[in-house]
């Protein structure tokens, strides 16, 4: 299991910490893929650009703080990026990230006309405040109260203009739409990104670096590093490993999760 301080007060389901004070990540078993990873006196070596995950989830409780720490320093000399992250999961197992969750204000609406597979065109009711010239994220099926989050029925795409012809709005797309939707669908924008960092990241050196962050309660229609994403269950910690130079080797000690 994972760490020799680590209290389990209760399972849910296979694999899934619940009611742990503490959670010790500091031996090679805590996680799942190691790639070459070896532990000695608690301190664990980490060669080469990988990432890797804990192997049991634990439970997320908004009303609870979350509390995650590791130290990094170089182990060869090199130095290389660290970067530790928290992946959430929906009821369903599926991982939740900003693209699923991060509304864009003022961008609700519904389709004027039906789309299919493959357009280019959208015609919406309102499109008035949709930003053109970056990647954004359409989010279909969406609700008005945000129940839909975490949203999964999406496609990635760029406005490239917009224009209003009599009730409706044109919206040019610079990628076609990789499904079908009819007429009164509702759709909104989100924006585009990955997970979080409730600790932030550092570049390692000789001496030992401590990062620490907190996580506590929920986003509404959001996401962030310090607060859960809509429609999370539970989690586990991933790092980033020397992302920035294969050759070095990076050392990580006092890894752990503390919930109260």
């Amino acid at each position: 299991m994972i760490g020799r301080n680590l209290a389990v007060l209760a399972v849910l389901g296979a694999g899934v910490l619940c009611g742990a004070e503490k959670i010790e990540l500091n031996s090679v078993n805590a996680w799942e893929r190691q790639y070459g990873v070896t532990e000695k006196e608690g301190v664990l070596s980490i060669p080469g650009k990988c990432s890797f995950t804990m192997k049991e989830f634990f439970i997320v409780d908004p009303a609870k703080t979350y509390t995650l720490q590791a130290s990094a320093r170089s182990g060869n000399g090199q130095k290389a990026s660290f970067m530790p992250t928290v992946s959430q999961y929906d009821a369903k197992g599926r991982l939740i990230y900003v693209s699923h969750t991060k509304t864009i204000p003022g961008t609700f609406t519904e389709l004027a006309a039906p789309c299919k597979a493959g357009d280019t065109l959208l015609i919406a009711k309102n499109a008035g405040q949709w930003p053109k010239g970056r990647l954004l994220v359409l989010a279909f099926h969406a609700k008005e109260d945000s129940s839909d989050l975490p949203n999964y029925t999406l496609a990635w795409n760029t406005v490239k203009n917009i224009e209003k012809k009599g009730d409706a709005w044109e919206v040019r797309l610079t990628r076609a739409l990789p499904f079908a939707a009819a007429a009164g669908t509702k759709l909104r924008l989100h924006e585009n990104g990955g997970t979080m960092y409730p600790a932030g990241g550092c570049i390692t050196g000789n001496s030992w670096q401590t990062l620490k962050g907190e996580i506590k309660g929920v986003e509404k229609a959001s996401y962030s590093n310090n607060r859960w994403a809509p429609g999370a269950v539970k989690a586990k910690l991933h790092f980033l490993m020397n992302h920035n130079n294969e050759s070095a080797i990076t050392e990580l000690k006092n890894i752990f999760i503390e919930i109260k």
